[in-house]
């Protein structure tokens, strides 16, 4: 094989890489939300797990607040733990309670602040029926 051949080849491979990379990347990102469906009846509590990483300095904010009518945050836990290396890593569990019957849509952000980008999103559709 000689070094034009070779050269040409490694190139293409290295493009590959890039695109695969680019690829995992943007299907983690806010681009790429992911979407959840939660069955509840009026008046009952329900729950939404995310995972948390306190070290990072990032937390999960619910952005679409003002605009929700049919549910409404009623508490909130943080378990942290330890990793090997010395992070620490864990979930936050949102307490949620369904006020009135139809469908809502909660989103919530996982970013440094109210005001950053979001490096992960998620879309929850609240089925919501009468008790």
């Amino acid at each position: 094989m000689n070094i034009v051949n070779h050269t040409k080849q490694l190139i293409t491979s290295i493009g590959i890489f890039i695109a695969s990379i680019a690829l995992l990347v943007s299907a983690c990102s806010p681009q790429n939300p992911r979407l959840e469906t939660i069955e509840t009846q009026e008046g009952e509590k329900f729950y939404i797990e995310l995972p948390s990483q306190p070290t990072s300095g990032k937390k999960w904010y619910w952005t679409n607040k003002s605009e929700v009518t049919l549910v409404d945050s009623v508490g909130f836990i943080q378990e942290v733990t330890q990793t090997r290396t010395g992070d620490e890593a864990g979930i936050e569990l949102w307490d949620f309670e369904a006020i009135k019957t139809g469908q809502e849509t909660v989103i919530l952000e996982f970013k440094k602040s109210r005001t950053s980008d979001a490096s992960q999103k998620r879309i929850y559709t609240i089925n919501i029926r009468q008790n």
